[in-house]
């Protein structure tokens, strides 16, 4: 494209120097006749035609020099934005580049390491097996009366967790659809485009069981399920920005939102979110809740660019996966339930403690 508008420029330059230069001859061919008798008409038509001439060679040497300043001027903008793309190009391959390398690399890990070599087994009960309304006590020791082997089936005793919370969810999903409404057609049908999609709501399900265990089982109050929106809208920002940079083609079985909407629309719907949920999250009228939820999305970003500038060396450091892990994922749960102890009214060490629990959940998740 920039070398076809300088093309264009040049053949429109040199169309105005042909004219001025064309102007120049018929400027000197009335100069050069030679004169004739001088009765008063023919000095004033030679005169008419002398300053005829020369006027034009003035306005043509003067278009000409403009167009000569216009023509140089664009393509200093033209060769700016060669250098742009240039730029474009090289940072695009670089990461291309990052990516087949960490492909190969997975190819390699599987390839050592066998899946079959631990066994895991993790049965999810369905509802009608145990009461939903209880929650797990506590034993003589004030530890939750919970056991849990490896390669046996769930114990039947333990409630499922979006069953305790399935009232309180409800609602919650009409309201995030209500949030993120704007006037701007294409940037609301992009942000409903994520909620449409049936998930599991496990940050803000995560959310409302902190809140109800710091509460002895009480109901979550109004601010933390405000914050539990909160926190699903800052999730869905992160995925809307993680599809357009991982260059993903599908998001939970549909078409990601990059894919149908384009990737401009898909990173200011991402951004959209993250201001709704910034200007919600003010409202809580909580400072140290705003910085715990400030601080989620600096460590997702810091995470985002581990991931994405990660040196091969760094790529086989366990360290690096698990500092790269609370930030990307484990870092939104911890810091989500600690706020939530803090809405709730509960004392540093009960924040502390859910803060360290959605850490290891966030981690182990991952």
């Amino acid at each position: 494209r920039v070398c076809v508008e300088k093309l264009a420029l040049h053949r429109r330059n040199a169309a105005l120097i042909t004219k001025q230069q064309e102007g120049l001859r018929s400027y000197r061919r009335i100069r050069r006749r030679p004169k004739r008798s001088c009765t008063a008409v023919n000095c004033t038509v030679r005169r008419r035609r002398y300053w005829a001439a020369k006027f034009k060679l003035i306005r043509w040497s003067g278009l000409a020099q403009r167009g000569t300043c216009r023509t140089l001027q664009r393509q200093g903008q033209l060769c700016r934005e060669a250098a742009i793309g240039l730029y474009s190009i090289a940072l695009a391959l670089e990461i291309h580049i990052y990516l087949i390398m960490q492909r190969q690399i997975t190819r390699a890990f599987t390839r050592t390491f066998s899946r079959d070599s631990v066994h895991f087994s993790i049965l999810r009960q369905s509802a009608s097996r145990f009461s939903s309304a209880s929650f797990v006590q506590n034993d003589a020791r004030n530890k939750p009366a919970v056991f849990v082997e490896m390669n046996t089936p769930a114990p039947v005793q333990l409630p499922d967790p979006f069953v305790l919370v399935k009232s309180q969810l409800r609602p919650l999903d009409a309201s995030i659809k209500e949030l993120v409404g704007t006037d701007h057609p294409v940037l609301s049908a992009a942000a409903h485009h994520f909620f449409e999609l049936a998930g599991k709501r496990f940050r803000p399900t995560l959310v409302i069981l902190a809140a109800s265990a710091a509460a002895g089982g009480e109901p979550a109050q109004a601010s933390q399920r405000r914050l539990a929106e909160i926190t699903e809208m800052i999730h869905a920002a992160s995925l809307l920005h993680d599809d357009v940079i991982d260059l993903a083609d599908t998001r939970r079985g549909t078409k990601a939102a990059h894919k149908i909407y384009g990737n401009k629309v898909a990173v200011l719907a991402g951004d959209f979110l993250l201001a709704r949920a910034s200007v919600l999250l003010a409202r809580l009228k909580d400072v140290r809740v705003v910085e715990l939820l400030a601080t989620v999305i600096e460590e997702m970003v810091q995470g985002e660019m581990m991931q994405v500038r990660a040196t091969p060396e760094q790529l086989v450091s366990f360290e690096h996966y698990l500092d790269k892990t609370y930030r990307k994922t484990a870092a939104l749960m911890a810091l989500s339930c600690e706020a939530s102890a803090l809405l709730g009214g509960h004392s540093d060490e009960v924040a502390a403690a859910l803060q360290a629990y959605g850490r290891h959940l966030g981690i182990a998740y991952q």
